[in-house]
């Protein structure tokens, strides 16, 4: 919705741009036929690269962020060398292992489909934060039972502190599965605006990638560096600064249109939307009416008309060039 002619315009331009129907207006005025192009490209890694607006660089800073700490806080030592791990802990015979192997991946089934229920009813920030709590109480936990197992051995077993690294670990992939596993790629997929979307998600992917394959290919060497418990004590100080991060830096996106995230970026870090100033937007199927509702306010707006005149200009020279090819 445009308040202004010159915002139904400002509109009108991204519609096009988006559709790739932005063309040349000198080749207009001489009557040649439409060149149409899209923002892609060279054009859309040099805005992100070298010339970002600061919307644009919080935007990038925040997306790239997530995954970069994803699997920074040691969850993918966890799930590929756990059969070492829950050796490393006191378990014995290899069917002990296998069995709490198998229920380290039920756990994680569980709470992944927990978290897609959850996902749409509970806000991204109080879910990605409450999963980080979580790993933040049970990592360090666990690199003390560790730790307390490997300088009893083998004289004494301690069997609190065996029970005390099992039941981290469950913990641990359960509170990494609720919220910073899945929730990573719903956030990012959501922050980015259309024109560069496809270039942010590639990043995206690049850089988790890279993260899964240095943390996986570091743990055994960094576990006969520290010890396996001091390894662990290590990903608690990553997890402490993934949560710092987003606390600071990752902004509200549920509840907002795409074309609205650049503008969320755009008022600064500091800027925090709490849900009952989310606004939320239903269209009645019957009538051309927009309902925002704000808190507990509703408020019953017409949709502005030459926002529509747009959108259906737009539309019609579509058309219009694909009638020409």
């Amino acid at each position: 919705m445009s308040d202004t002619a010159g915002k139904a315009d400002v509109r009108l331009v991204e519609i096009k741009t988006v559709a790739g129907l932005v063309a040349d207006d000198a080749t207009e005025a001489e009557g040649a036929p439409r060149q149409t192009r899209c923002v892609v490209g060279n054009g859309v890694w040099k805005e992100m690269f070298l010339h970002p607006t600061p919307p644009i660089r919080r935007i990038l800073v925040a997306a790239f962020g997530v995954h970069f700490f994803q699997h920074l806080m040691g969850i993918e030592a966890v799930v590929l060398y756990i059969p070492r791990i829950f050796k490393e802990a006191g378990i014995a015979t290899r069917s002990d292992i296998l069995a709490a192997t198998v229920g380290v991946g039920v756990t994680k089934t569980v709470f992944i489909t927990t978290t897609i229920l959850l996902v749409d009813r509970i806000e991204r920030r109080p879910l990605y934060l409450s999963s980080l709590a979580g790993i933040i109480a049970s990592v360090p936990y666990l690199g003390l039972g560790l730790t307390i197992v490997e300088r009893l051995a083998p004289r004494y077993s301690s069997t609190w502190a065996m029970v005390l690294s099992i039941a981290m670990v469950f913990t641990f992939i359960a509170s990494f599965s609720v919220g910073v596993g899945p929730i990573t790629w719903a956030y990012s997929s959501e922050v980015y605006p259309l024109w560069l979307r496809a270039q942010g998600a590639s990043v995206d992917v690049a850089i988790n990638h890279v993260m899964n394959v240095d943390v996986s290919m570091t743990f055994v060497s960094l576990y006969k560096a520290v010890t396996i418990g001091g390894a662990f004590f290590l990903f608690a100080g990553r997890a402490v600064l993934a949560a710092m991060f987003f606390y600071f830096l990752c902004l509200q996106t549920q509840g907002r249109p795409l074309e609205e995230i650049e503008e969320v970026f755009s008022r600064g870090w500091r800027t925090r939307l709490p849900s009952s100033e989310a606004v939320v937007v239903e269209r009645c199927p019957t009538s051309p009416m927009i309902t925002a509702k704000r808190g507990r306010d509703a408020i019953a707006t017409n949709m502005d008309e030459s926002y529509i005149r747009a959108t259906c200009v737009c539309i019609c020279q579509h058309f219009s060039i694909r009638r020409k090819y």
